[in-house]
């Protein structure tokens, strides 16, 4: 993923040229560029959470984006050049390495039947 101006959707939300790769959403794996289009055009005006694994940090993470077509001077409702093909698949080094993951907080939900048990 390559961000472009500042203002950007992608930029908005932390991706970094050259060194991030869009990987999926927890319910799609972006196998290609028209799974990522459909994927966005769906959420558009929306957050979605995409998988992105750096290159630098050996790690995945979970990045939050909203796809919009109001935004600055820019194209597209990401804000980002999408590389894909034989040239931009992800570094052989990474397919050796254990490497991390980095899930953001997220809110304790409680237990379904704590949330409706009654008093007996």
């Amino acid at each position: 993923a390559r961000p472009q101006p500042s203002d950007s959707p992608a930029e908005l939300a932390g991706l970094k040229a050259e060194d991030d790769y869009l990987l999926g959403t927890a319910e799609k794996v972006f196998k290609d560029t028209d799974t990522l289009y459909e994927e966005v055009q769906k959420y558009l005006e929306a957050t979605i959470e995409f998988y992105v694994y750096n290159t630098k940090t050996d790690a995945v993470r979970v990045v939050v984006v909203m796809p919009t077509l109001n935004w600055g001077d820019g194209q597209g409702s990401l804000g980002l050049s999408v590389g894909h093909g034989y040239l931009h698949r992800l570094p052989a080094r990474c397919k050796q390495s254990a490497g991390s993951s980095i899930e953001p907080p997220r809110p304790v939900v409680p237990n379904a039947t704590d949330a409706t048990a009654e008093d007996a």
